[in-house]
């Protein structure tokens, strides 16, 4: 005990005090070097696992099997949304039977088709003397009827006919095969459209190539469900 309070040596005792307070420091350096190089490397291992658990506790709740709820969250999302397009495309589909239901009852009953004595046809030509050019005409079908009715507008229910003397000349009906195009008038209401007749000669089925058309005079009638317009007259030169 005496030698630590009092040095033994052949040395000062200053000097062997200054020893042991050295050492003394250099015990304490490297003890508090340790201690912070073990404290960093604590830190560093727990802020990986603190900062996935923040994060899924806060913006991705886990599942009730432990999982990331990202994944099942992302699949319960897509169902939602094709549950709410199938919705969708059903609803979209009905409005489409609805309205295909109201065009099937407006063209089978609802709306009766249109008779004789419901319509005029009114026929006119873009002039009355043609030298080396065709002919256009112009037919307007009228309701003069108090209801809307339905009528086949296409050359199978409307016709230009063209003669000279008693002989057939043209028809607008002879060469083509057109589609029903039913159209609906209201009261009142009149529907135009036009024709060309290209100065040939025709037959019903159209057998032959048409033959170009002479000079001279011509008449021309327009007519629907049997109702006959003014005749009309042109000169081809």
């Amino acid at each position: 005990m005496s030698s630590v309070i009092r040095p033994v040596g052949p040395l000062p005792p200053r000097v062997y005090w200054v020893r042991r307070l050295v050492l003394i420091g250099v015990v304490v350096v490297v003890v508090a070097l340790v201690a912070a190089l073990v404290s960093k490397v604590a830190g560093a291992g727990e802020q990986p696992a603190t900062k996935p658990t923040a994060t899924v506790g806060a913006d991705e709740p886990k599942g009730s099997d432990g999982k990331d709820g990202k994944g099942s969250g992302d699949k319960d999302t897509s169902k939602d949304d094709k549950a709410a397009d199938k919705d969708g495309d059903q609803k979209n589909e009905g409005t489409k039977d609805e309205a295909g239901a109201e065009s099937t009852a407006a063209g089978s009953g609802d709306i009766p088709a249109c008779a004789k004595e419901d319509v005029t046809i009114g026929l006119s030509a873009d002039g009355e003397t043609f030298k080396g050019r065709n002919v256009k005409f112009a037919l307007e079908v009228t309701n003069t009827s108090d209801r809307s009715c339905l009528i086949d507008v296409t050359d199978k229910t409307r016709e230009l006919v063209i003669v000279s003397g008693p002989a057939r000349v043209w028809g607008s009906a002879d060469c083509v095969d057109p589609e029903p195009r039913m159209l609906l008038l209201a009261a009142g209401q009149a529907d135009s459209s036009s024709l060309t007749w290209k100065r040939v000669r025709s037959e019903p089925g159209c057998p032959t190539k048409g033959v170009e058309a002479k000079p001279g005079t011509y008449r021309a009638t327009a007519s629907i469900l049997g109702k006959k317009s003014k005749e009309l007259v042109i000169v081809l030169s």
